[in-house]
Parts: C-alpha cells; sequence; structure tokens
C-alpha cells in the first residue's frame, strides 16, 4: 500500500508525469466513487442546509425520488474530477519535488505537509467555486436545473456570487490538507505492522476523513448554507458568521451538526474506497501518462 497523500518518487520519471498520471487516477477514482454513493451526498447537503427535520431532506423521500437523490449528478461529477485531480496534481508534483531534493528523507515533514496541502487546496478551492454553487441550489432543490442555478446566481450577485463561500472554503482548505497527511501518517504506521491490501487502504482512508470530517463540519455546513441559498431582493447574503449565529439562535448548537451522519458515512465510504479505486488503475493511469507527455508507447 503506497502513501497515497505524498506518492514515493519514481525513478526515471519525471515530477511533472507522475503528477499528471496522479491527477488521472485521482480524478477517475474520486467521479467513480462520487456516483456511487452520491445519494448519501445527497442527503447531507439537505439537512446541512435544509435541516434533518425538513420533508425533502429525509432518506425516504430520497428513494421515493431518485431524481431528487442523484440531483445535478453530472457537475457534481465535474466538480469532483476537478477537486480531486488538481489537488492529487499539486500535492503529488510538489512533494515529489520536495522528497528529491531531500532524498534523506522518508516522508514529508509535518509543516512542510500541511503547507502544500493547503497551497493545494486554496488552488483548487478557487478553481472549482463557481462548479459547487451551481451544484448546491440544484442538489438542495434552490433550483431546477444548472441553467437556472446559473441564471439565479447571475441576477442576484453577479459574476462575483459563483465564488459564494470561497471564504469559508479558504479556512476550509485545512480539511483535505490534513485529511491527506493523516492519510500519509496513518500509511506508514501500517507499513511499520507490515500491514497491507485493499481492506487496510480502505481503513486508512476512512479514518483521516471521519476524524477532519467532524473538526470542520460547522464551517462545512456554513459554507453549503452560504453555496445553495437563495438570495431574495432587499435580503443580506448570509456568512459564515450569521449562518452559524443563526442556527445556534434558532435550533441550538447542536444543529449545527445536522447532517453530520450522511455526511460521516459519505466521507469516510468516498474516501476508503477512492483511495482502493485509485491504487488499483494508479498503474494505467502512470502508463497513459507516460505514453502522452513522454510520447513513449503503452507498453514499452
Amino acid at each position: 500500500m503506497g502513501g497515497h497523500g505524498a506518492p514515493p518518487p519514481r525513478a526515471g520519471v519525471p515530477a511533472n508525469v507522475q503528477s499528471f498520471g496522479h491527477m488521472l487516477s485521482g480524478g477517475a477514482s474520486g467521479v467513480i466513487v462520487n456516483t456511487l454513493i452520491y445519494p448519501f451526498y445527497t442527503l447531507q447537503h439537505r439537512q446541512s442546509v435544509l435541516g434533518k427535520t425538513h420533508p425533502e431532506a429525509t432518506w425516504g423521500h430520497l428513494t421515493k425520488n431518485p431524481s431528487v437523490a442523484f440531483a445535478a449528478l453530472g457537475i457534481s461529477n465535474i466538480e469532483t474530477f476537478t477537486f480531486h485531480g488538481i489537488f492529487f496534481y499539486v500535492m503529488s508534483f510538489l512533494k515529489t519535488r520536495y522528497l528529491r531534493a531531500n532524498p534523506q528523507l522518508k516522508m514529508v515533514p509535518v509543516a512542510a505537509n500541511l503547507s502544500i496541502g493547503m497551497l493545494a487546496g486554496l488552488i483548487v478551492q478557487a478553481l472549482t467555486t463557481p462548479l459547487k454553487v451551481l451544484f448546491m441550489r440544484v442538489n438542495v432543490g434552490t433550483a431546477k436545473s444548472v441553467k437556472d442555478a446559473y441564471d439565479q446566481v447571475l441576477a442576484e450577485k453577479g459574476w462575483t456570487g459563483f465564488w459564494s463561500g470561497l471564504r469559508a472554503g479558504t479556512i476550509l482548505v485545512i480539511n483535505p490538507a490534513g485529511n491527506y497527511y493523516l492519510v500519509d501518517v496513518l500509511t506508514q504506521l501500517m507499513k511499520r505492522m507490515e500491514k497491507s491490501g485493499p481492506a487496510w487502504t480502505f481503513l486508512v482512508g476512512m479514518i483521516a476523513k471521519q476524524i477532519v470530517a467532524v473538526l470542520t463540519f460547522p464551517l462545512n455546513k456554513a459554507k453549503n448554507t452560504i453555496q445553495g441559498h437563495g438570495t431574495k431582493e432587499g435580503e443580506a447574503p448570509p456568512t459564515i458568521v450569521s449562518v452559524i449565529g443563526n442556527t445556534i439562535r434558532k435550533k441550538g448548537i447542536l444543529a449545527l451538526f445536522d447532517g453530520v451522519i450522511p455526511k460521516l458515512i459519505h466521507q469516510g465510504l468516498h474516501q476508503g474506497v477512492q483511495l482502493m479505486v485509485k491504487e488499483q488503475i494508479d498503474e494505467a493511469a502512470m502508463t497513459l501518462a507516460i505514453s502522452v507527455l513522454v510520447r513513449k508507447p503503452i507498453g514499452q
């Protein structure tokens, strides 16, 4: 089982080629898993934004309405591929360069690891927030289609509205950075225990994601609400502080964790299964990357 957040450098393969391979496998594995467990994603967003007692934010409602359970799957997969692909590319590229410059190290130190992760997260957030805004509006039912969501955002907030929630997203860069740091740490621990294979890969991914998901959930809830909220004329747009404050005042502090159970199920399954899938397709993706970027025929 290799280190997923910081894959070891491959001899003779340029860092940019390795990173492109990890971008392909990271993006593709993210899309595969996102599609398989997508209803949990929808349930988590609806409970987070609408409240867990809302009639359209229940498992029963989703099972009776498959079109709702899989609402905005297309744009979600585009956002997922972009997010995971770019994140894995930047993480892999920078960590590979770091380890090659410091061959005495077996893994990137904590400070450098988190810094690289946060830089990758900032880049990804800036590029994918518009997709996330459109997705959230359709997924929680604020808009009926991506075109409808696009028109709503443009009419309500102008072009800057497509980056709603970016501030919260910027704070949340600690989420993927911390997640993949924990993956690296747990992977090294498993290696020392001589444990490997798909089951251990799944366990490492699930544990790392669960820990980070719980710690950052209130901020994530605020971001989802900001991105999925339709603003009426004369109404002030929601902010991180206003969402958290209103939630506590109206429903109590525990309401900040509405949707946390489906979130944990979704995130745990997503991360664990994604790492398993990515591990299986890494070699094929790397071979394709070499054939495309180095012009070396596949199989040679």
